[in-house]
């Protein structure tokens, strides 16, 4: 046992139990991490993540019919006439789809029709077509300044086979409207043959009245 200086009393040197403890665990401590060092890798993989994939799929956009009308009247400024007379009848068949359509200018003395552009089995026979005012379908039309719509038992009373390539193409609906301005003055006719719904509705009308006027009042500012 150590003396004390001075000849004191021997000094008793005491280890505490805390200090036991925490050698008791360092020693337990590095025998864990030895056992660890040793065991052996996982053989199996640790699980995938499986994340959402972004769906590949297209939404298709609903374009109204206001906004195609909008795009239209846009379209149009600055065309020439003819030019505005196509764009118009590529319009008219998407909002209302077709077998045939045709569309048709007003002579300047407002006395006939003639043909600008045609679409479908008709149009070879229609192309040089010159109609008086007054005479079948789009005739009429023109004359009246309204839409006439005529189904099958009503084709022969507005002869719009003889207006067709002579009987070679069966008419069972038809469909005529007037391009007008804003005052109601005449600029064509825009005509639609059998509809793929079958049978002409009064919403396909008031459609296509629709963007026959944009095509009027692009006329009547150009």
């Amino acid at each position: 046992m150590p003396q004390s200086p001075e000849g004191g009393p021997p000094i008793k040197i005491v280890v505490s139990s805390r200090s036991e403890s925490l050698d008791e665990q360092d020693a337990w401590e590095d025998e864990e991490e030895d056992e660890m060092a040793w065991e052996d890798p996982p053989t199996d993989p640790p699980p995938s993540l499986h994340m959402p994939v972004a769906s590949t799929l297209e939404v298709a956009e609903v374009v109204t019919l206001d906004e195609r009308i909008f795009d239209l009247a846009g379209d149009l400024w600055g065309e020439e006439p003819d030019a505005m007379f196509r764009m118009t009848l590529d319009v008219v068949l998407e909002v209302v789809p077709c077998e045939a359509a045709a569309i048709s200018r007003q002579s300047l003395l407002g006395s006939s029709l003639e043909l600008v552009d045609a679409r479908g089995p008709v149009a070879a026979a229609l192309k040089a077509r010159t109609l008086a005012v007054g005479e079948g379908l789009a005739g009429l039309c023109a004359a009246r300044g309204a839409t006439l719509r005529a189904d099958d038992s009503q084709i022969g009373d507005y002869h719009v086979a003889a207006e067709g390539s002579g009987g070679a193409f069966e008419c069972t609906a038809a469909l005529a409207v007037p391009v007008l301005d804003e005052d109601g003055m005449v600029y064509g006719v825009v005509e639609l043959l059998n509809p793929t719904s079958l049978s002409f509705l009064d919403e396909d009308e008031e459609a296509i009245e629709k963007v026959a006027q944009v095509l009027g009042q692009a006329l009547a500012e150009g």
